[in-house]
């Protein structure tokens, strides 16, 4: 529901596709003129901003499938490489590729409809096991 009540989620028409032990995959639909990147005109491929955030949030719904056992979660880390122009349909495929008892890491790889990886990823998410400490966090 947080795909659908977000107002930058639905802009961008980020979906979930399909969710599994240890990773999700995210897709945003052909890309509409207004994710598309301008400079320069005959790139026109989907904005490196949009393509950051279907990367970070593919990883967040990833690493809510390891554990329930945490009270909130922030990136800590983010690198994205951006492979090649995307054009149409972009899909992104998160997986969780290690875990401590305070951080969760992410691999994502960002490919477009003929199957071309254009993007690849790795996050470092922070999680907090203790309510106090979240409480804290939000409240700052």
């Amino acid at each position: 529901s947080l795909f659908d009540t977000d107002p930058y989620y639905s802009f961008i028409g980020l979906t979930v596709e399909r969710v599994a032990d240890n990773e999700a995959v995210l897709s945003v639909p052909n890309a509409e003129s207004e994710l598309l990147t301008p400079n320069p005109p005959a790139l026109e491929s989907l904005h490196g901003g949009a393509m950051t955030t279907l990367v970070d949030i593919s990883s967040a719904t990833a690493i809510l499938t390891i554990d329930t056992h945490f009270h909130g979660y922030a990136t800590a880390s983010l690198d994205v490489e951006f492979v090649k122009p995307a054009r149409g349909r972009v899909e992104a495929q998160a997986e969780v590729t290690r875990t401590s008892e305070n951080l969760v890491s992410t691999e994502v790889s960002a490919v477009d409809a003929d199957g071309a990886e254009v993007a690849a990823g790795e996050t470092t998410w922070r999680v907090f096991r203790n309510e106090e400490m979240w409480n804290y966090v939000t409240a700052s």
